[in-house]
Protein backbone atom coordinates (compact mmCIF):
# COMPACT_ATOMS: atom_id res chain seq x y z
CA UNK A 1 0.00 0.00 0.00
CA UNK A 2 2.98 2.60 1.17
CA UNK A 3 3.98 1.78 -2.65
CA UNK A 4 1.10 2.81 -4.49
CA UNK A 5 0.50 5.82 -2.26
CA UNK A 6 4.26 6.53 -3.29
CA UNK A 7 3.07 6.43 -6.87
CA UNK A 8 0.01 8.26 -7.02
CA UNK A 9 1.90 11.77 -4.94
CA UNK A 10 4.69 11.02 -7.84
CA UNK A 11 2.20 11.16 -10.63
CA UNK A 12 0.12 14.03 -9.12
CA UNK A 13 3.38 16.07 -8.86
CA UNK A 14 3.77 16.79 -12.57
CA UNK A 15 2.76 19.74 -13.93
CA UNK A 16 0.53 18.67 -16.47
CA UNK A 17 -1.32 16.64 -13.95
CA UNK A 18 -1.57 18.49 -11.72
CA UNK A 19 -2.68 21.39 -13.89
CA UNK A 20 -5.44 18.92 -14.97
CA UNK A 21 -6.71 18.20 -11.49
CA UNK A 22 -6.72 21.57 -10.54
CA UNK A 23 -8.79 22.89 -13.80
CA UNK A 24 -11.29 19.68 -12.84
CA UNK A 25 -10.98 20.59 -9.39
CA UNK A 26 -12.61 24.50 -10.37
CA UNK A 27 -14.86 22.85 -12.20
CA UNK A 28 -16.35 20.55 -9.84
CA UNK A 29 -16.32 23.13 -7.17
CA UNK A 30 -18.60 25.48 -9.51
CA UNK A 31 -21.43 23.01 -9.05
CA UNK A 32 -21.80 23.61 -4.94
CA UNK A 33 -22.76 26.47 -2.80
CA UNK A 34 -23.73 27.26 0.60
CA UNK A 35 -26.54 28.87 -0.43
CA UNK A 36 -27.52 25.69 -2.33
CA UNK A 37 -26.57 23.16 0.29
CA UNK A 38 -28.69 24.95 2.73
CA UNK A 39 -31.81 24.96 0.88
CA UNK A 40 -31.69 20.98 0.00
CA UNK A 41 -30.85 20.28 3.40
CA UNK A 42 -33.91 22.52 4.46
CA UNK A 43 -35.57 20.68 2.10
CA UNK A 44 -34.76 17.28 3.62
CA UNK A 45 -35.79 18.18 6.90
CA UNK A 46 -39.12 19.31 5.92
CA UNK A 47 -39.38 15.51 3.76
CA UNK A 48 -38.99 14.00 6.63
CA UNK A 49 -39.75 15.84 9.89
CA UNK A 50 -43.59 16.16 10.73
CA UNK A 51 -45.27 19.28 10.53
CA UNK A 52 -45.22 21.65 13.54
CA UNK A 53 -48.67 21.87 15.58
CA UNK A 54 -49.70 25.92 14.89
CA UNK A 55 -48.57 28.28 17.58
CA UNK A 56 -50.61 29.47 19.84
CA UNK A 57 -50.03 33.36 20.65
CA UNK A 58 -52.24 32.78 24.03
CA UNK A 59 -49.40 30.97 25.44
CA UNK A 60 -46.59 33.06 25.06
Amino acid sequence: MPEELAQVFSKITEPSIRETLQHKGAEQLKKYSWKKMAQETLAVYEKSAPPLPPHDETLA
